[in-house]
């Protein structure tokens, strides 16, 4: 699903890989990930240059990956610094269940006057509005369901393009190409119509709780 507001989109997407493990959250090194992050930047920016595209200036986490026991989720939020001078910001979480996880990624383009802070927490907040179906919960596991491929330090890892994608040679490929991910956040203003837009694809499984007032 897609919304798209004015100076930001929501993305949500349920992933069906199965029931995703905590035992390697103790792997999850939010100093690493975010060199890692750098590292990418800077090696393309030379790149971007000379195909007159904004490039990264500067990347720093707003909030480092943090686990959630009571949801059994993960978020972080990572602010972006442009050579144009301009800044966006992207927060996520990782919400597990008993089949899969859903992922909701919140972009913001930063406008005058904007407290970055608060959106992040604002999306943070999200994962206390959104439940697993009884049955479908992390909690319901049970021996012999299907384990996903990789455990909630890598899936983290993975949802920044960085550290369990190169265990398979993809980030050198990747990396050529990161600001492709990262380069439409700087022109989010641009394409705005200022209408909100929305188009839903959402798992049974899951049940949305409205945020309290």
């Amino acid at each position: 699903m897609h919304i798209r507001g004015t100076g930001y989109d929501v993305y949500l997407d349920y992933i069906d890989d199965g029931y995703v493990k905590l035992d390697d959250w103790k792997s999850v090194d939010s100093k690493n990930l975010l060199s890692q992050l750098r590292e990418i930047a800077k090696s393309n920016a030379t790149y971007l240059k000379d195909k007159n595209l904004d490039y990264v200036n500067k990347i720093d986490w707003i909030f480092k990956p943090t686990l959630n026991e009571k949801n059994k989720s993960v978020s972080y939020s990572y602010k972006v610094d442009w050579n144009s001078g301009q800044q966006s910001m992207e927060s996520k979480n990782l919400i597990l269940g008993k089949k899969g996880y859903l992922e909701s990624a919140f972009v913001v383009s930063y406008q005058k006057d904007m407290d970055l802070k608060y959106q992040s927490d604002f999306s943070k907040d999200f994962v206390n509005g959104v439940i697993f179906e009884d049955g479908f919960r992390h909690s319901d596991y049970k021996p012999g369901d299907k384990i996903a491929a990789v455990g909630i330090g890598s899936l983290v890892a993975g949802s920044l393009g960085v550290k369990a994608l190169a265990k398979t040679g993809i980030l050198v490929k990747l990396a050529k190409f990161w600001w492709i991910l990262l380069a439409p956040l700087a022109f989010l203003g641009k394409f705005l119509s200022g209408k909100e837009s929305s188009s839903n694809t959402s798992s049974p499984s899951i049940k949305r709780r409205r945020r309290k007032k």
